[in-house]
């Protein structure tokens, strides 16, 4: 009874839950079903790998019982690998297929040598791991050529993906656009954290995308976003942006808003029709300064204080003060300075 015998997985049921699997095993003259114990490649107390096949896949088993005895004990039997036969339609991942439709464990046309490490569950998660340096062999004239050239490329990289699409890629491809982690679903919504390569989003950067909306939530604690590199020859800005026609709000129900710059700040409404109509209130620590090729206006429902330590200066060909909606308008000028003029 010793040596290597084929099989069919009958059944991968186990009430024990041992990994146990129910096979149909093909010897010299006959077939018996027999249970199976399953080997691992690695396997240990709370840990190890195990992937029981289907019922249906041609499996590679060997006897582990008793040589000398003329009866055949079905409990010795150990299933050590699963074979592809050419008979499966979709067993994956096979080495034209891989893992998913129109992936190859070779990389371009003209690689002959497999450069992928694969394992794909029968409904189409996948892990892949691949290991191609950019080489190929030419079976014909048996040089080295850069697979770049026949549109195979470079590929170092652990993908782990889903049956729908959503994956996780750990790249290392130098050149290109790799050397980068990217979290994804099938949709196009996730993020990529760019570490060389001067591709967008640029060297060293983080991007996150979302076709609909996109939240950052604190439930306690701050929320910072800050620039930390204060060098002048790398300065850059912090955009908000609004490409659409919304609004762009900022609210807080229980506490103040606060905008600070030791130099200047600048609120800019422009029309872009016609960018010479517009207005901009730009403060500065030396003063606050409103422009306005348009209208300005002042409102208030209660009352309008201007107040100022000096000299308050209104000039225009043409000043009206009107006192509105009350029973005795009038103007009224606190002496609260000597007078300097008239109005």
């Amino acid at each position: 009874m010793a040596g290597v015998y084929t099989a069919t997985v009958e059944s991968n049921k186990d009430f024990r839950k041992s990994g146990s699997l129910e096979l149909r095993v093909f010897l010299d003259d006959k077939s018996i079903v027999v249970d199976a114990e399953y080997a691992s490649p690695l396997a240990g107390d709370g840990y190890g790998f195990i992937a029981l096949p289907k019922p249906g896949t041609t499996v590679l088993v060997t006897y582990a019982g008793d040589n000398s005895n003329t009866t055949i004990d079905e409990s010795r039997w150990i299933c050590f690998a699963n074979v592809y036969t050419g008979e499966e339609e979709n067993f994956g991942p096979d080495p034209t297929k891989g893992t998913q439709q129109g992936e190859s464990v070779y990389g371009g046309d003209w690689d002959i040598e497999p450069s992928k490490y694969m394992w794909r569950t029968p409904s189409g998660h996948s892990l892949t791991f691949a290991e191609r340096a950019g080489v190929y062999i030419d079976s014909i004239e048996q040089k080295l050529r850069s697979s770049d050239k026949q549109g195979g490329g470079r590929d170092v990289s652990v993908t782990l993906a889903s049956k729908d699409g959503k994956k996780l890629v750990l790249d290392d491809t130098l050149g290109g656009s790799g050397d980068k982690i990217v979290l994804e679903d099938e949709d196009g919504n996730g993020i990529r954290i760019q570490t060389g390569n001067d591709n967008p989003p640029g060297v060293g950067s983080i991007k996150i995308e979302a076709k609909q909306n996109c939240e950052i939530i604190g439930n306690a604690g701050q929320i910072l976003i800050q620039r930390t590199n204060a060098n002048p020859a790398n300065a850059a800005n912090i955009e908000i942006q609004n490409i659409g026609p919304g609004k762009i709000i900022v609210n807080s129900n229980g506490g103040e808003v606060e905008v600070v710059s030791n130099k200047k700040v600048t609120i800019v409404a422009q029309n872009l029709l016609n960018p010479l109509i517009g207005s901009q209130v730009e403060v500065t620590p030396e003063k606050v300064s409103v422009r306005s090729n348009t209208i300005v206006e002042l409102h208030s429902a209660l009352d309008l204080n201007l107040t100022a330590n000096k000299t308050i200066n209104i000039q225009a060909p043409e000043v009206n003060i009107d006192a509105i909606n009350t029973s005795n308008p009038t103007l009224v000028v606190p002496d609260l300075y000597p007078p300097k003029g008239i109005i």
